[in-house]
This record gives structure tokens, sequence and C-alpha cells, in this order.
């Protein structure tokens, strides 16, 4: 996903075949990534800026298994963000 697009507004979705459950999305990306009970990813639906972004594409970049992506967001953008 490229920074030109109109909206800008990107979304870190998880692959949940390819996610093993390493953790190391949580600590490249503690803003926008918790994980469930048994160690997998839980990210939020809305569409992300700022920082929650650039701390996104980190995790997307250090995911070991590439289980993780950021796509274009469809969703409308947040208010108050």
């Amino acid at each position: 996903m490229g920074r030109g697009d109109k909206a800008g507004l990107q979304q870190l979705v998880v692959d949940p075949v390819a996610c093993d459950g390493v953790g190391m999305c949580t600590q490249l990306a503690p803003d926008v990534v918790t994980l469930d009970t048994w160690g997998y990813p839980v990210v939020p639906r809305e569409p992300l800026r700022g920082e929650e972004a650039r701390q996104a594409a980190r995790a997307v970049a250090g995911c070991p298994r590439r289980a993780l992506l950021l796509v274009a967001s469809k969703a409308p953008a947040p208010t108050g963000r």
C-alpha cells in the first residue's frame, strides 16, 4: 500500500493461517495490537492514523511469519482522532 492513496487511511489485518502467535507485533505496535488469551494478535477494525499507522507499519515489517498486512481502509474515518 502506498502513501499516495487519496484518503490515506489504512487498516491493519491479520492472516490467521500464517500467524503463529509469536507476539512480536505487540512489541512493535503496542498502541495498536493486543494479544488474545492464546497469544494471537487482536487488531482494531477502524482505520489507523498518525503514530498508530507508523506503529502498524513497523509491526508489518517485523512480523516473522508475514501474517500482518496494511490495506486501504474502506471504513469511514473515525471522529475525534
